[in-house]
């Protein structure tokens, strides 16, 4: 039976990305199945611990996020070394996304040493304006990811978009999707928290509030963002997140950009927003759809997330296209909006129905037992 399993992710959680928030939830329900876990990342102080998680820090440069906001990190030899001691001696690896050099070097590492080897894909390739990142962007594809799915044991896609991008690949068994998990003790609809946040805020009821949650970058669509603000001056706007993008620099009064927040204090804009908007492009499903969803938030999102799951796709309201048809709907979403807390309670109850990190931990520990 394989119980030591070596966790491999770009960040640890506390860097505030999708991919590192699944990983953080993952290593703890790894634990609960049994598992001795150890988990590898790029170090960054003020990380929580996790029961039975070991976590080690790996040392190197990013200096790609700060200037592109594209987390990139490169181990130094230190840490490269030490991930090596700890792959010949564990039993299996979960490696989260194929794109990172670091994670290239892992792959290779259990191979020699004849570890079983599970890969979680999250994103597929990110359609970039910019043509030299969309090169880049399909360099890393032809080159580290595609290439990684025939030398694992298996490949699991966050959802059906991501598994249908690459429809053609090579693989040794047939991949999987694995739905993200939901935190559901934490998110879910609160009527009384609602009332709270709005009254606190001095918001009327027919007042609308619109927020965003994500990496302040290209391919979250915050140009659509901006677009929407400017042409609704009636409608607020709450930005969560950090990154490239400034949206303080937009001069536009309805939009308050608040910067990046742990999620005990997103799910209080959950519920003092009435939607939120998230045009987003390039990835599997973004974990605050799922967030959002479970405190009843009505969801504007683009076709591909919208598609993403069969299973929520009901809930969601999606554009058909971003550059046009966004508009369209955004308009068409307002005219319903404030939904009323039975709606509210509805679509929260479906979410809370459809995830949880224990099923998604389950089918994990299966993979990683070679079930």
């Amino acid at each position: 039976m394989n119980n030591r399993v070596l966790v491999i992710t770009h960040f640890f959680e506390n860097h505030g990305g999708g991919i590192e928030i699944v990983a953080a939830h993952l290593c703890r329900e790894l634990v609960n199945y049994g598992f001795e876990v150890r988990w590898a990342a790029s170090w960054e102080p003020g990380i929580n611990e996790i029961p039975g998680v070991v976590r080690l820090p790996m040392n190197g440069c990013d200096f790609t996020e700060g200037l592109f906001g594209v987390p990139f990190p490169f181990w130094g030899p230190r840490s490269l070394l030490r991930l090596r001691r700890e792959i010949s001696q564990c039993d299996a690896l979960l490696i989260h996304d194929a794109a990172y050099i670091n994670h290239q070097f892992a792959i290779a590492l259990a191979r020699r040493y004849g570890k079983r080897i599970a890969l979680v894909q999250h994103v597929g390739v990110v359609p970039f304006k910019n043509c030299v990142f969309r090169c880049l962007m399909n360099a890393l594809d032809t080159l580290c990811i595609r290439p990684a799915f025939k030398r694992v044991d298996q490949v699991a896609f966050v959802s059906d978009t991501v598994k249908n991008a690459y429809a053609n690949g090579v693989f040794v068994n047939s991949p999987r999707v694995v739905q993200n998990g939901l935190d559901t003790k934490l998110f879910c609809f609160q009527p009384q928290l609602r009332a709270h946040e709005r009254s606190a805020a001095n918001l009327e009821p027919q007042d609308k509030v619109c927020l965003f949650v994500g990496r302040f970058v290209e391919k979250k669509g915050l140009q659509h963002i901006r677009r929407l603000a400017a042409r609704h001056p009636e409608v607020r706007w709450v930005l969560i997140g950090r990154g490239p993008i400034q949206p303080e620099t937009w001069n536009l009064p309805n939009v308050t950009a608040a910067g990046f927040l742990p999620q005990e204090q997103i799910i209080r804009f959950y519920h003092l927003a009435d939607t939120l908007v998230l045009p987003s492009v390039g990835e599997g499903f973004p974990l605050v759809i799922q967030e959002a969803l479970a405190c009843g938030l009505p969801c504007l999102v683009s076709r591909e997330n919208k598609f993403a799951l069969s299973d929520a796709r009901e809930m969601l309201h999606g554009a058909p296209d971003l550059e046009h048809g966004l508009d369209l709907e955004f308009s068409k979403l307002l005219s319903k909006l404030p939904v009323s807390d039975i709606e509210r309670e509805r679509i929260s109850n479906l979410a809370l129905n459809t995830w949880s990190w224990h099923k998604t931990g389950q089918c994990y520990a299966d993979i990683l037992r070679g079930r």
